[in-house]
């Protein structure tokens, strides 16, 4: 594994465990009774078995460990930023008054405003800050989604997407993780246009295949009206130094021709067409090819 250029899931684990100060000790399969009974079901109240491992053992104490907000992402700066915007600061001192307006005073508002409002069941204060409680489509799982105000969704996206932690995800995983912490109204928009955009994605995608025209059928009437020509090979040199075929088939009856050349240059193919070909059955009305440099020659246009 190497630690040089970390993304995704290494380095989410690495970014998590670097929150900690601690050693890394190598320890033994055997002694790692502690790590596989946090893995077991906890015994039931009173167990003789757990009272007696307790009475051998020292118990120890330990402590918890917490984590502190990044600086500008702490209650009161995300309070101060709500408040500040002119969507969300009337919807937050709102809801903390508890007093919702009716429809008829707000129908001058912005419609970003009038969906908070809608989703207003949905809305809670927590910590000074507006949230919105968030359940998927399954009702498995609900999340408090603190609301972003338009000035933080750039950092966000450019943490989730392409921060330590983000692995420059796709739209929907993106969302995803989006989902989990934040809402914003057009998510979905901003995301498809971030990912769009970034610069790391669009160089691991490649470049975009080119578009190519639809097949389609081509109505012929009569012999040689249309005559189709294109070269084979090369192959292994014959004993009278050919190594191509030029091959010219009629559309309408399919009769193919094919005539053994040495090179697959434009005055051999003309020489061959003119002395084999237009000589014997005439001159068609349309000469059809793969428009190769050998076939869009002036030699052949003229002739």
């Amino acid at each position: 594994m190497s630690f040089r250029k970390l993304e995704g899931q290494t380095a989410r684990w690495i970014q998590r465990v670097q929150e900690y100060n601690f050693t890394s000790a190598h320890c033994q399969g055997r002694k790692h009774s502690n790590a596989d009974a946090l893995s077991r079901r906890p015994c039931q109240e009173k167990c003789a078995h757990c009272h007696k491992v307790e009475t051998r053992t020292e118990v120890k104490q330990i402590r918890a460990i917490g984590t502190l907000p990044a600086a500008g992402w702490d209650p009161v700066t995300l309070r101060e930023e709500q408040l500040e915007d002119t969507d969300i600061g009337p919807i937050l001192r709102e809801v903390e008054n508890g007093q919702r307006q009716k429809w008829q005073d707000i129908a001058d508002r912005s419609p970003t405003y009038k969906s908070y409002w809608a989703q207003w069941k949905s809305l809670a204060v927590r910590n000074g800050v507006l949230e919105r409680d968030w359940e998927s489509a399954t009702g498995r799982r609900q999340v408090a989604q603190i609301i972003i105000p338009r000035s933080r969704v750039k950092d966000v996206l450019s943490e989730l997407h392409g921060g330590p932690s983000g692995g420059h995800f796709g739209v929907n995983k993106t969302l995803n993780k989006v989902r989990q912490r934040f809402y914003w109204l057009q998510a979905r928009t901003d995301i498809e246009k971030w990912c769009r955009q970034c610069d790391t994605c669009a160089a691991s995608r490649g470049p975009r295949t080119r578009n190519r025209g639809q097949m389609h059928q081509y109505k012929i009437g009569a012999p040689f009206e249309r005559v189709a020509i294109d070269i084979a090979g090369p192959f292994p040199r014959s004993y009278q130094g050919n190594r191509c075929l030029l091959i010219a088939m009629d559309y309408f009856t399919k009769w193919p021709e094919m005539y053994a050349i040495p090179y697959q240059e434009d005055s051999i193919i003309a020489e061959v067409l003119v002395a084999n070909f237009f000589c014997r059955f005439g001159i068609p009305r349309e000469l059809h090819s793969d428009q190769g440099r050998n076939f869009e020659s002036h030699l052949l246009k003229e002739v």
